[in-house]
């Protein structure tokens, strides 16, 4: 509390039975904070950036965007775009899922994605796209330097046609039956490669 007092922000006490009424969950931390909904736009977030992008096509589960958003903070990415159909960065469940990285973290909305991903290819980053079915996996291929690492939502994956428009066209390798990962760890697996790699 003191923290926010120095911050001279508005503090207004209230009780239990409000607090319940205002929070989506069952049992809160006995706090809430308002605060305004901020997206950078896309120009500025290249300015800052000249490592990993995160571009996240049509994510639909909050859960999933929440620890995506989480992991590229700890892992080093620059910035997060999300597409037109990808679920609010701002919903509960995904704010809550950042752990906090909501508010650290820049993140921008596209709403025409194929434009984008030709326009940031023109800026001298590679597109990176993942498929089930693609031939070369992501430990094989050098993820330092400015790069796009997109990924698409949780039933379909990227379309042909966002495929296309892709500089590499990646996988994570299987063993046994399973067919793909959860998208968030799907992320954190790349993530964790490319800052393997810029280490040395």
């Amino acid at each position: 509390m003191n923290k926010i007092k120095r911050l001279d922000l508005d503090i207004i006490y209230t009780t239990d039975s409000i607090l319940d009424y205002l929070s989506y969950v069952v049992t809160h931390q006995g706090i809430i904070a308002v605060v305004e909904k901020r997206f950078y736009q896309v120009d500025k977030l290249f300015d800052r950036a000249d490592g990993i992008i995160i571009l996240l096509y049509k994510l639909q589960d909050p859960g999933n965007l929440g620890t995506v958003i989480r992991v590229a903070e700890a892992g080093g990415v620059k910035g997060i775009i999300i597409t037109d159909g990808t679920v609010d960065p701002y919903n509960p469940k995904t704010v809550r899922a950042t752990m906090g990285s909501i508010f650290r973290m820049p993140i921008a909305k596209v709403d025409d994605v194929r434009s984008f991903i030709r326009k940031v290819k023109d800026l001298g980053y590679k597109g990176i796209g993942f498929f089930p079915k693609a031939e070369k996996e992501y430990f094989n291929e050098d993820l330092t330097g400015p790069i796009i690492l997109t990924f698409g939502r949780e039933a379909a994956g990227l379309p042909d046609e966002i495929g296309r428009l892709m500089d590499i066209r990646l996988k994570i390798p299987m063993s046994g039956d399973m067919e793909s990962l959860n998208v968030a760890v799907s992320a954190a697996v790349v993530i964790y490669e490319s800052m393997r790699q810029r280490r040395g």
